[in-house]
């Protein structure tokens, strides 16, 4: 039996750039300009697969920008992946509220 499955996980994030890119307050440019380019990609994860077996004790360690959050927050169902399948238990978790999935068998600690 399975407690936790992802397969192929993937969050894509799209945002405008910051203001050091060039993306905020340019006293030069008209406001008809402003916002008309592409926003760029940000991969936050690229094809995660895990299994977590039931009662066991799981923990998920990476440098700053490896998709730890973003993992997290995919299997709570605070976030909708982009792409790839995660479940719980036999549920699937697209399209599932996060009151339908987290019950006294598990949960997930933040960081602080």
């Amino acid at each position: 039996m399975i407690g936790i499955r992802a397969r192929d996980l993937r969050k894509v994030y799209n945002s405008s750039p910051p203001l050091v890119a060039g993306g905020g307050f340019n006293p030069g440019a008209s406001a008809g300009k402003r916002g008309a380019g592409p926003k760029p990609e940000i991969v936050a994860l690229d094809g995660l697969t895990l299994e977590i077996s039931p009662g066991e004790v799981f923990g998920l360690l990476g440098p700053n920008g490896a998709g730890k959050s973003t993992t997290v927050a995919i299997l709570t169902t605070r976030v909708r992946p982009t792409s790839g399948q995660a479940y719980w238990r036999t549920r699937c978790l697209a399209g599932t509220s996060r009151s339908q999935t987290v019950d006294r068998s598990g949960g997930a600690a933040s960081e602080s």
